[in-house]
């Protein structure tokens, strides 16, 4: 995964879609090794981001 890639949450409510803002540590481990990135998600709230487990996303297309 790289930044502005779009991604898919398959599974979630409405299998949202979003790009990939970031994809260093953010540093938060909350007791798993899951490697995460900061995700920008096209939802009905503007600007609305969060930190997700990469093999949780599924990427529909790639950022060259």
């Amino acid at each position: 995964m790289k930044i502005g890639d779009l991604v898919q949450m398959p599974g979630a409510l409405g299998d949202p879609l979003g790009v990939i803002t970031r994809v260093k540590p953010d540093g938060i481990h909350r007791g798993t090794n899951l490697k995460r990135v900061r995700v920008l998600w096209l939802t009905d709230t503007p600007g609305e981001v969060s930190w997700e487990p990469r093999k949780w996303l599924k990427v529909m297309n790639e950022s060259r």
